[in-house]
């Protein structure tokens, strides 16, 4: 799983060829001039990531990984 794009773009093949997951998600600590822009910023991304996680977890749980 990548959460950016540049981790993406270098981002090793693994065996096996499993199912990729990447979210595109802006990194908070680059937005905003001011601290109360940053927060807001931060804030935003971690209610993204709170709305993803669980779809994540349920593709985990009912594809498990091959051992």
């Amino acid at each position: 799983m990548t959460l950016c794009d540049r981790e993406r773009e270098v981002c090793p093949e693994f065996p096996r060829h499993p199912t990729l997951v990447h979210w595109s998600i802006p990194d908070p600590a680059l937005e905003g001039e001011t601290d109360e822009e940053r927060h807001a910023a931060f804030v935003r991304t971690a209610d993204e990531l709170e709305v993803r996680i669980p779809h994540l977890v349920a593709l985990l749980t009912s594809h498990p990984a091959d051992p």
